[in-house]
């Protein structure tokens, strides 16, 4: 009985309801955001179990969200209403109006509950009694209880899961749907990967607009827009701004280490 309380304890601390706040990571401050939808004290957001992270991640980018933190922990499985009820927690704390997360076994925690144990233990053995003069003794038989005090241990294992969290907010800027597309500088890993070093690379694609009607696809490497080369997001960034709505771009890009040259207008 004591092994059991003493498992029942453990486990209770080790899957009690804690705050990820302290787990949590931010990717921008939304107070710094603007043109964005953020979770009201009415509304409730809406949480996804995910078995494809990645691509489910890209699929809410592209469905216009901005994604705005992550928290990552090892821990106990949690059951689904406890782990939804502090990810609710974290989205009011933050304003993300969606949050997607993803559960994965990665090995067994091994752990010790240490307890005293009595256990009482019988003597037997002979009494002696004497006389006042010591020379009569009577003797007899007789048993005796003590209590025997020892230290044992309860070694018990709990498995351990990589907790995934990523938090979302929705934007409604609409220069962003213009061209329809985020991108971001080469890193070293992509320069040795795709064997050149000016370009910047496509990480999202927003439905609805010119880029996804054109086929631009996460990965595609811009090289040139209107026979102007874009070495870095400073390139592109100038001159999107000279750009206006209506205005017709023909891009160069680079997929499959393939050149590519694609047509669109803005909106």
């Amino acid at each position: 009985m004591i092994k059991i309380m003493s498992f029942l304890v453990s486990f209770c601390l080790l899957n009690s309801c804690y705050s990820l706040s302290s787990f949590y990571t931010p990717y921008v401050d939304t107070r710094n955001l603007n043109d964005v939808t953020l979770l009201t004290p009415n509304t409730e957001p809406e949480i996804l179990l995910s078995n494809n992270l990645k691509d489910d991640f890209h699929e809410i980018l592209s469905n216009h969200y901005y994604c705005i933190g992550c928290t990552s922990f090892n821990g106990p499985k949690k059951s689904k209403r406890n782990i939804t009820r502090i990810i609710r927690r974290q989205c009011k704390a933050t304003g993300a109006t969606l949050a997607i997360y993803s559960v994965n076994y990665t090995h067994n925690g091994v752990g010790a509950s240490y307890y005293l144990h009595t256990k009482p233990k019988k003597y037997y053995g002979l009494v002696y009694l004497y006389g006042n003069d010591n020379s009569n003794s009577n003797s007899y038989t007789t048993n005796y209880t003590t209590r025997l005090k020892k230290h044992n241990a309860y070694v018990y294992t709990v498995p351990k899961y990589d907790y995934i969290i990523y938090y979302f907010v929705k934007f409604t800027s609409k220069s962003k749907l213009s061209f329809g597309i985020e991108y971001t500088n080469l890193t070293a890993k992509m320069r040795q990967k795709y064997k050149r070093n000016n370009g910047i690379f496509v990480k999202v694609v927003y439905k609805g607009t010119p880029a996804f009607s054109k086929n631009i696809l996460i990965g595609d490497i811009i090289i040139k827009i209107n026979n102007q080369n874009i070495n870095n997001v400073n390139d592109i960034n100038k001159m999107l701004n000279q750009l206006n709505s209506g205005d017709i771009l023909e891009i160069v890009l680079e997929r499959d280490y393939k050149i590519q040259t694609i047509k669109l207008r803005l909106n």
